[in-house]
């Protein structure tokens, strides 16, 4: 009996291991995104902050925020977060490795942890657990960030942006802000 279910055990996961659809491109190869337009979503609640700056030469708005890096208090990252109208798309720009004290950075790749900021743009369906498309920073083209003010009994940071995403061989899947700044209080 005991052979029996071992057996079985054995065959199923065989069967459950052996089936896999098929295999898309890897992420970053134009084939594989969804086609991109330079839409622009609506700001949100903007509870913790603003940002806002030129997106494919129109006006851009989002919600914005920091939150400290967990393994350190020296380090720290900016959220900005647009919406569509429904609330079921919506782009998030992720910044991190910022160090906390003011000063222009370099942006750079995504989760280095090399001491230079990294920065990444995704597209998110639903509840923003679905990821539609990532792109990391081109960095062809020069991506940076610089802290103007730091109000640490307010919980305050304040800057100025330019970024520039998306995979260096899909021209048409760029996404570029100029002209960026910001006001974001901690997440809390």
């Amino acid at each position: 009996m005991k052979k029996t279910h071992l057996i079985l055990l054995f065959l199923t996961f065989t069967l459950l291991f052996s089936c896999q659809k098929d295999k898309k491109p890897r992420l970053g190869y134009c084939s594989d995104l969804e086609p991109y337009n330079q839409e622009i979503f609506d700001p949100g609640p903007q509870e913790f902050g603003w940002a806002k700056g030129v997106k494919g030469g129109f006006p851009w708005e989002a919600s914005a925020m920091w939150r400290p890096r967990e393994e350190d208090s020296l380090h720290w990252s900016l959220h900005i977060t647009t919406y569509e109208g429904g609330y079921v798309r919506r782009e998030s720009i992720v910044l991190g490795e910022i160090p906390y004290e003011k000063g222009k950075y370099k942006v750079s790749g995504y989760d280095n942890w090399d001491g230079i900021v990294d920065g990444g743009y995704a597209r998110l369906i639903e509840d923003g657990d679905a990821v539609l498309s990532y792109f990391s920073t081109n960095d062809t083209k020069e991506s940076w960030l610089i802290i103007t003010e730091i109000d640490p009994e307010n919980k305050l940071m304040k800057g100025l942006f330019e970024l520039h995403f998306g995979p260096e061989d899909c021209l048409d899947f760029q996404v570029d802000i100029f002209e960026g700044s910001f006001e974001a209080r901690m997440w809390e």
